[in-house]
């Protein structure tokens, strides 16, 4: 009796544990700009960039992510101001690769990141990922460069190169959720 009832529980305990590991999701809302869906494993922070609006992390799984919102306005004045006519265009093409080349002065990257063109949620977005090195640490990043009606959007999500597998797919459902809100659009 005791047998039976030893192997009841464990093949009781085998088939939950094996149920479905969907990870529970969270949907942060920013400043009636934006919204985005986030793992709930993922906590608010503040140490990431002074410069973003959303900034979460679990420093347990290396997992990292920001997202920086700016005015239309001040990439065209940047432009103009700085004399980078002739480099950038004052779009998204010249928002994604002003910031794509930023990127490759701060990190010792395997390869320049290839931007794709893609629609995110009816937004026009380049999105790239690509690993290298940054202060010592091999990181893979996927990261999104989106327009919206009034802002350009940068969202960059990290963990470590040898976690990519683990987290490629959750950090590309978090850039494909990105949603501009009604009141950014006005």
């Amino acid at each position: 009796m005791k047998k039976h009832l030893f192997i009841t529980i464990i093949t009781a305990f085998l088939l939950l544990s094996c149920g479905d590991s969907k990870e529970e999701i969270q949907t942060i809302k920013i400043k009636g700009l934006y919204s985005i869906e986030l793992p709930e494993y993922l906590t608010k922070t503040t140490g990431l960039d002074n410069s973003a609006s959303l900034q979460y992390q679990n420093t347990l799984r290396e997992v990292y992510i920001m997202v920086i919102d700016e005015p239309k306005s001040k990439l065209e004045k940047a432009i103009k101001e700085n004399a980078l006519e002739d480099y950038y265009t004052p779009d998204l093409d010249g928002y994604a690769k002003l910031l794509n080349e930023g990127i490759e002065t701060r990190a010792s990257l395997d390869s320049v990141p290839q931007l794709i063109s893609k629609k995110i949620n009816g937004l026009n977005a380049k999105t790239a990922t690509f690993t290298g090195n940054s202060q010592g640490i091999d990181i893979y990043w996927s990261l999104a460069f989106i327009e919206g009606k009034n802002n350009y959007y940068q969202v960059m999500i990290w963990t470590l190169a040898d976690k990519k597998e683990q987290y490629k797919e959750t950090m590309k459902a978090m850039i494909n959720s990105f949603k501009e809100t009604n009141k950014s659009k006005k």
